[in-house]
């Protein structure tokens, strides 16, 4: 009885190499069924085998031997890629090219480097048994095998962490880094952590990614795995100047505990700025000034946004192209409602030929039409996005990865564009003293130390005018960072380096970068105290975008088709995926 597992082997077909084997034959007037050989001008069948037979007994010189079949794995794999076998060519008439042959070094690189590619653009470890990719691979070089997906998820998934960690244990080495910590969930729902290390280049590289089981998830777990990262580093000569952790909830008890663990450390919780503006924007819209117009405005974009009236505006008015519906953001916070204003008044002429369309009245809701067509709304509408467009680009700028000093500077200038004293604005004066009244109480409770000190010590801003009191208050807490016996030089340091004199004079091509502008104060005797401190401020950055984009890639690392793969793979993978890329973006700094 025949194996059924024999069906499981490719089987060669016998017109994979017709095309080039006919190039040896021309075709003869009158007769379908037969060929002229170039070479030789024999006359033989047209059948292909006969072609073939009559290559290899005549002309074995145009033969080449034709490669082996490709590597089959087991299970599923297997009887997959024998359903699709591979086509390759067995005969090549037209090259005398010798193909190289790969040595096993050749080969373990190629696939180090196979894995290395996969890994960075997270790209399924499978796709090496792909027909389409195997074919690739023997036409590029028949000699080389493509590795099974399992010798690419250990032995080569090992290989590329080891060699990733290498370089960013290289980049972190005797320096000192801030530690960014925030929370979230993987593909199963589980709690996670992860903890990114930012140096002063503010490149940011992912340390540890930390599973949590609902009874650990704490503040007292948290902190004992941050322990161990700071250990990690202190192996490296790397020193922990801070750390920076979004969860609000468990913020004063990290800040007190970490305290008592590390000292000289700073504690900043980066969700403060952008969630005080996103309130204050929230504020706004719900004043009794804008709460109509809102209210309206979120109205029509609801409305427009229906499905019914989308698919009649497509069929029976022939619109296909329903812009204003398809560019209504997604309400996620405070801050997307500007796009949403933005969007109705840019496509109001749309809207309004809209509703004067007899055929569109079963599909529009009666209130549309009164809202759309009065004045009014439109009017206050333009108002409102002259309000709150300022506070939505702050929103937006808070969240990004500028350094911590930027925070300051840009709740000042929201500060002074609602100035009443301010005669460019167009805002009146009731809403800009309504505003700056929200302003100021946000900014009372959000306010920190670092915020003045790193404003304080950044080049960039040393220009810019400052209330005399906030000056004090920011020299104030720059000296109490240091012993008693080097206060004095500090405050001596620190009034230089407002008044730009020697060692700390501008310089055009480090200022509008601090970090390497106080990097090259460090090495010198004059401005070394100081810049320790600076750079201590620094290198924080203004929001936790870092660890937010290392969820990102989990979740494009962490797909559902790897939904059983391993923690302990897992996370190499997401180790592998961020910090490449870090790495790129640290050798072009």
């Amino acid at each position: 009885m025949a194996d059924p597992r024999s069906t499981t082997t490719p089987v060669r077909k016998k017109t994979k190499s017709r095309t080039r084997t006919r190039l040896m034959f021309r075709d003869i007037p009158g007769r379908p069924d037969h060929r002229e050989c170039i070479e030789c001008s024999k006359i033989v069948s047209r059948n292909l085998d006969t072609l073939r037979r009559h290559i290899k007994s005549d002309h074995p010189d145009k033969v080449t031997t034709p490669p082996k079949p490709p590597t089959l794995t087991s299970g599923k794999r297997k009887r997959a890629f024998s359903a699709n076998p591979v086509p390759y060519e067995c005969y090549d008439v037209d090259s005398d090219e010798e193909v190289p042959v790969w040595t096993t070094d050749d080969t373990k690189e190629a696939h180090t480097l196979l894995a290395q590619a996969m890994l960075e653009c997270a790209l399924p470890f499978a796709i090496v048994e792909h027909p389409a990719i195997v074919a690739l691979f023997r036409k590029h070089n028949p000699s080389y095998t493509l590795p099974c997906t399992k010798t690419l998820s250990s032995t080569y998934l090992d290989t590329v962490f080891d060699t990733t960690e290498s370089r960013v244990k290289k980049q972190l080495t005797n320096t000192q880094v801030a530690l960014s910590v925030d929370e979230s969930s993987d593909g199963a729902g589980d709690p996670i952590a992860h903890v990114v290390a930012i140096p002063p280049s503010g490149v940011p590289f992912l340390l540890e990614e930390i599973p949590h089981y609902t009874e650990q998830h704490t503040a007292e777990n948290l902190l004992e795995n941050i322990s161990e990262c700071s250990e990690k580093l202190a192996q490296l000569k790397t020193t922990v100047t801070g750390l920076i952790n979004d969860n609000e909830n468990k913020s004063l008890l990290l800040r007190q505990k970490f305290h008592e663990k590390f000292a000289n450390t700073i504690v900043y919780t980066p969700g403060d700025p952008p969630h005080a503006a996103q309130k204050v924007f929230q504020d706004i819209v719900e004043s009794d000034e804008f709460k109509a117009v809102n209210s309206n405005a979120t109205f029509v974009a609801d409305k427009f946004k229906n499905t019914r009236l989308k698919q009649f505006l497509k069929q029976e008015l022939d619109i296909e192209n329903f812009r204003w519906s398809s560019n209504m953001p997604v309400i996620t916070r405070w801050g997307t409602h500007l796009k949403m204003y933005q969007t109705l008044e840019k496509y109001r002429e749309e809207m309004e030929s809209v509703l004067r369309n007899d055929l569109a009245k079963p599909y529009i809701h009666a209130d549309l039409s009164t809202i759309i067509f009065n004045g009014q709304f439109w009017i206050d509408l333009t108002k409102l996005i002259s309000t709150v467009k300022p506070i939505a680009n702050a929103i937006t700028n808070l969240e990004g990865d500028s350094c911590i000093s930027n925070v300051h500077k840009t709740w000042k200038e929201l500060q002074d564009f609602y100035s009443p004293t301010n005669p460019s604005s167009s805002i009146s004066e009731t809403t800009k003293r309504f505003v700056l009244a929200k302003l100021n109480e946000r900014w009372n409770l959000i306010q920190d130390p670092i915020h003045t000190t790193s404003y304080l010590l950044d080049p960039r801003f040393r220009h810019l005018p400052c209330g005399k009191q906030f000056q004090t208050n920011g020299i104030k807490a720059i000296v109490n960072m240091v012993e008693d016996s080097k206060k004095e030089a500090i405050r001596v340091d620190l009034s230089k380096f407002r008044r730009c004199e020697f060692p700390f004079e501008e310089k055009a091509e480090l200022t509008e970068n601090p970090i390497l502008f106080w990097q090259e104060l460090s090495t010198t005797d004059e401005g070394k105290a100081l810049a320790a401190i600076a750079l201590s401020l620094l290198q924080f950055p203004q929001s936790s975008a870092a660890v937010e984009r290392s969820f990102s890639a989990l979740r494009r690392v962490h797909t559902w088709q790897r939904a059983s793969l391993g923690r302990e793979k897992l996370a190499k993978m997401i180790y592998v995926y961020v910090n490449c890329a870090s790495l790129r973006r640290a050798n072009k700094l």
